[in-house]
């Protein structure tokens, strides 16, 4: 991606990129865009208003405001089902991006589709390291400080063969 803000934001420049590949449309306070258990078969850039995506139980609610996305991990995953009902919290404006525009993305620029994907694995992981166990921790739960760099994992030593 070209850029991102200190927390995580997209780009203006990557937003529009992002939106260029779908199709926008209006909604009004209080519409349903999707209920919780329906197949996922796209996911949706917030342009302007908010939305509020409804967890079942005790998950709560999250506010998605303008240049932030959702809907992405069950679309993405495949042939699953929404696991949230996303509502218009106010008059907004949203755009629909559906498999064939996120083909198009990956054809015209990969990696700012992989930064998509890297943001919403950070969700899930910081989701993942927010979440409330008596007998967890941070340590069990790989919480650490983010790292810049990456390298490969080191291959197992092989096993050394028993004497004859």
């Amino acid at each position: 991606m070209s850029g991102m803000s200190d927390d995580g934001a997209l780009s203006e420049r990557d937003f529009e990129e992002l939106c260029a590949t779908g199709v926008r449309g209006p909604l009004d306070p209080g519409e349903r865009l999707f209920a919780l258990g329906e197949p996922a078969r796209s996911m949706y850039f917030v342009r302007s208003g908010e939305v509020e995506l409804v967890f079942p139980d005790a998950k709560g609610a999250k506010v998605v405001q303008p240049r932030g996305f959702f809907g992405e991990l069950a679309f993405l995953a495949g042939g699953r089902r929404r696991t949230a009902t996303a509502i218009a919290r106010t008059a907004c404006e949203v755009v629909e991006a559906d498999e064939d525009a996120v083909g198009r993305l990956l054809s015209s620029n990969p990696s700012l589709l992989f930064g998509l994907l890297r943001r919403s694995c950070s969700y899930l992981l910081d989701s993942e390291c927010n979440c409330s166990s008596p007998t967890s921790s941070a340590a069990t739960r790989n919480c650490a400080a983010p790292s810049t760099t990456w390298s490969a994992p080191r291959p197992s030593p092989r096993p050394s063969a028993a004497p004859s």
